[in-house]
């Protein structure tokens, strides 16, 4: 294994860019926005993650690189030890598989997943999970399964103080076109997940929606889990199989490239 901060892109259409991950930035999410006491005197909403170290490996008709990533916050050196593996087969799909070990000193999580960044040309979204709106763990009843489509930046939802927003539940695919491509993510095992113009650190740093700024890029968010919504800031907290607790967690999905018109 080594250490590097160069850039790899995950998937391409006529040799273009669509999905890119970085080394220097954090893939990792466990921020939440809005983030409650516990979150910052755990240190997560200052979440520091090690440069990617990564190994690549050739086969006859695929490739594979293998990263890891050792984030560090206030409760723990090593918070979260998280490896990925990539695996690109010869028609163009990528295989992730992303595995997390979770510091026994983080016993609740607000979320934990993966982000990826997709260019600012991609602005529809269909996926089949629940749905029309919003959805989350412990508030989906008014959500129910289906095959839906909207545009991303209305995924926004202007609450009075920004935060988290147009989360998808029991995701079975979640994609995003533009008028060149749709790149479709599609989990191993329901997941939640969401596309936004926005990410968790703007969200975090706003404090009415006028401070916000749509960024010139979309951000696939996949998550193993987000914790309910209770909080326990006006009544019960959270219910305990709500919560994302420590030890090991495993989040496989499968990107694809496809015409926006299929």
């Amino acid at each position: 294994m080594r250490d590097s901060a160069s850039q790899s892109s995950l998937a391409s259409e006529r040799g273009r860019v669509l999905v890119r991950y970085s080394g220097t930035e954090p893939i990792l999410r466990l921020l939440v926005e809005g983030a409650d006491q516990a979150t910052v005197r755990a240190g997560l909403d200052r979440l520091a993650l090690s440069p990617a170290r990564f190994e690549v490996s050739a086969e006859a008709n695929a490739v594979e690189v293998r990263l890891e990533h050792i984030a560090a916050c206030a409760a723990s050196p090593k918070a979260v030890v998280f490896r990925q593996t990539y695996r690109v087969e010869p028609d163009g799909r990528v295989a992730v598989d992303c595995a997390f070990s979770v510091d026994a000193a983080l016993d609740d999580l607000p979320r934990l997943g993966v982000t990826l960044t997709l260019p600012d040309e991609f602005e529809q979204m269909r996926w089949f999970g629940r749905g029309p709106g919003e959805s989350y763990v412990d508030r989906k009843r008014a959500a129910w399964v289906g095959r839906f489509a909207g545009a991303i930046t209305d995924q926004y939802v202007p609450y009075a103080m920004p935060q988290e927003h147009g989360n998808k539940t029991d995701l079975r695919w979640i994609e995003a076109a533009s008028p060149g491509a749709a790149v479709r993510f599609t989990p191993a095992a329901l997941c939640e997940g969401s596309l936004s113009r926005f990410a968790p650190e703007d969200l975090f740093a706003a404090t009415h929606t006028t401070d916000l700024r749509p960024r010139n890029e979309v951000r696939v968010n996949l998550d193993v889990a987000q914790r309910g919504l209770g909080s326990a800031s006006c009544g019960p907290d959270t219910l305990d199989r709500y919560k994302i607790g420590a030890g090991d967690h495993r989040l496989s999905f499968d990107i694809t490239v496809s015409d926006p018109a299929a």
